[in-house]
């Protein structure tokens, strides 16, 4: 365990946040010590002077009033248009009397989107948060532990208006990839976030479909006061926000030093991988590795007043494409692309350098007899036709993806949306598609071929 010394006092309050994943360390045992720079993907966002509090109000079963309250610390200079979006919600009132109307224990809280009053009879009528335009999508940081983010359509990036969802989990590798990336506009204070997870961890309420009840398809799982009967819920079964204002920015809430201590968890795997922090670096050193060895690990980085965000970091040894080249070239023809670049051909056999990376096979030989063929198959299980595809590919590569591409002509090829597994066999690596089915009416004639492209 190593710590960054603190320095660089902050202007403004600011939080940690993850700025992006940490993307898989790839390493090759002859390759040297590997050093990455955390300060690259784990930083701090300046927060505003004022937060956003919202006031959650109930009655249980016996009469007894709850109440309880979520902090959220708006980013001043991050994600401006989709904290004035937010901002104009809470100021016109638009978010009192509105609900969590979806409760993903373990995932996300989310709400901003539904009303509950009560009617004549003392039953919850459900109305919707009237909406604005849909605002553009600004996705910066990533969606981890504690991160406030505006939920949208799937298929639209730009499509946000009034809803929220605070990740209860590290959401990183589940929501920055999807739909342009979910936009991270603020965090729940570390104080609050507790609130968060006792509401996560149920206790007082129970999560129920009232999508029929209250005839709205996104009211699947909603979290109502336990014991409550699902059908006669009044509006203060459900947890409801009943106060939403700005208030000042609560004390110790906030970072004052835009420098961060960084501390290595507990690593998983490993063999000869040898993984250690200094500062605000992280050392890989793969001398002793063997090919295939993996270790995982988290790295935590902490603020001035105690706030923390992890990042998720994987370690790979193994053999990419320019460890390849070196083992094969040497002298000018290294440097040369023209010889030994991945789309090069230097001995005019019909295989590109690449192709000889990914088959395991070296550079000078004649290799158009020597690419493995496929292990193919096809059954027609009634009126369709199923594929199965299987390589023999080089252990351990690094930096490649196998897609499966499918043609009617062998003109035009389109991908299939499948994906490849991969299974060590010692001196090689089979790579593997599930089976692919097909109307055997609509393709009388196919074609399926694997490809493997450098990341």
């Amino acid at each position: 365990m190593g710590f960054a010394l603190q320095s660089a006092v902050a202007q403004n309050p600011v939080v940690p946040v993850l700025k992006r994943i940490i993307p898989v360390i790839e390493v090759h045992p002859d390759g040297g010590v590997q050093q990455i720079d955390l300060t690259e993907y784990l930083g701090t966002e300046e927060v505003r002077d004022q937060a956003v509090r919202l006031t959650a109000e109930w009655v249980d079963v016996s009469g007894a009033p709850g109440t309880t309250h979520f902090d959220f610390l708006l980013f001043r200079n991050t994600s401006v248009g989709t904290v004035s979006n937010f901002l104009g919600y809470v100021n016109r009132d638009d978010y009192v009397d509105s609900i969590v109307h979806r409760l993903m224990p373990g995932f996300v809280i989310q709400g901003g989107g539904f009303k509950m009053a009560n009617n004549g009879d003392g039953v919850g009528v459900v109305t919707r948060v009237p909406t604005q335009t849909p605002i553009v999508n600004e996705f910066e940081v990533s969606n981890t532990f504690g991160t406030i983010s505006m939920a949208k359509l799937g298929g639209n990036p730009d499509g946000a208006t009034s809803q929220w969802f605070i990740s209860t989990a590290e959401n990183s590798t589940i929501l920055d990839p999807q739909n342009g990336g979910f936009t991270v506009f603020g965090k729940v204070s570390r104080e609050t976030m507790v609130n968060a997870m006792s509401l996560d961890g149920l206790g007082q309420f129970r999560v129920e479909n009232l999508s029929l009840d209250k005839g709205e398809g996104a009211l699947t799982n909603v979290p109502i006061v336990q014991g409550v009967d699902r059908l006669e819920t009044a509006a203060e079964s459900f947890f409801r926000f009943t106060s939403i204002a700005e208030v000042p920015l609560p004390s110790g809430q906030a970072g004052t030093s835009t420098t961060l201590n960084y501390s290595l968890g507990a690593i998983t795997g490993g063999g000869g991988l040898s993984v250690t922090q200094t500062g605000n670096f992280l050392n890989i050193d793969p001398s002793a590795a063997d090919l295939g060895e993996e270790v995982s690990f988290t790295i935590e980085a902490e603020d001035s007043v105690g706030n923390t965000v992890e990042a998720s970091v994987l370690v790979k040894s193994g053999q990419g494409y320019e460890d390849w080249r070196s083992e094969n070239f040497s002298g000018s023809d290294l440097t040369d692309d023209s010889v030994s670049g991945p789309g090069a051909d230097p001995n005019g056999d019909g295989v590109v350098n690449f192709n000889l990376f990914v088959y395991g096979l070296s550079a000078g030989v004649d290799a158009s007899q020597l690419v493995p063929t496929p292990e193919f198959s096809v059954s027609t299980p009634g009126a369709a036709f199923e594929i199965r595809l299987s390589q023999e590919v080089s252990p351990y590569l690094l930096g490649v993806t196998h897609t499966l591409e499918f043609s009617t002509d062998l003109v035009t090829w389109n991908p299939v949306q499948v994906a490849a597994t991969v299974e060590n066999r010692g001196e090689s690596d089979l790579v593997t598609f599930p089976p692919v089915s097909a109307p055997r009416a609509s393709f009388p004639t196919a074609y399926f071929r694997m490809v493997t492209t450098s990341e």
